[in-house]
């Protein structure tokens, strides 16, 4: 069932479009708010990107519950969140002489990079176990777990914004204004899942309070 964008009805059908013809096709409105049900068909996704970037309720709904990605694509994307997170608790906790001792030896190197990748995945799951506990009656999902993971997920990809920090040096206060935003992402993709009954400050104040519980 097709989710509205605008007032998250799941009363639309199957399909968010009436098709009369190859390559002519009319925009469905929603049954609740009369609104077209996901004009985000239509985009192009640098645009959809865009759209989340600006932490727009309609794109998250769209590419959460409109838009069917393989697990695949979560997991890729899981782990590369998980190798940019570990690049940044190296840059903002460890000093230069602790990460040349480090490096020394390959094997050092190995366990420690295993050690950092186990710590943070806990806290990732920590997050995930916590978030879900608090807000599962209020997912609007058949696999509340499965959808939580996706917006969870989904939401990390501001940090990509930390990529070329690798090539120039940023300051520590671009690394927490990009956390800042994961979690604001977060609240809105959380937000994106739920009941359409569900208030913004029921959401957000859960993801914030699991947020600083797990970390």
């Amino acid at each position: 069932m097709f989710c509205c964008i605008e007032c998250g009805c799941v009363e639309n059908g199957n399909k968010a479009y009436i098709e009369f013809s190859k390559g002519t096709l009319k925009l469905k409105r929603c049954v609740r708010c009369g609104s077209l049900v996901d004009k985000y068909i239509e985009y192009e996704w640098l645009l959809i990107i865009i759209d989340m970037t600006l932490l727009r309720l309609q794109a998250y709904r769209h590419v959460l519950r409109n838009v069917s990605l393989s697990p695949s694509r979560y997991t890729k994307f899981f782990l590369l969140s998980l190798l940019i997170r570990m690049y940044v608790f190296i840059f903002l906790n460890v000093d230069e002489k602790t990460l040349s001792l480090v490096t020394e030896d390959s094997r050092t190197t190995a366990m420690y990079a295993a050690l950092l990748a186990i710590r943070i995945s806990c806290e990732q799951a920590a997050f995930f176990v916590l978030l879900l506990s608090t807000i599962w009656s209020s997912i609007c999902h058949q696999s509340p777990g499965w959808a939580l993971c996706k917006a969870v997920t989904l939401s990390s990809y501001v940090i990509v914004a930390i990529v070329p920090m690798t090539i120039w040096d940023s300051p520590k206060l671009f690394i927490r204004i990009v956390e800042v935003m994961v979690l604001a992402s977060t609240i809105v993709s959380t937000k994106a899942i739920a009941k359409s009954t569900c208030k913004w400050s029921f959401i957000g104040f859960r993801v914030i309070a699991c947020f600083f519980a797990s970390t």
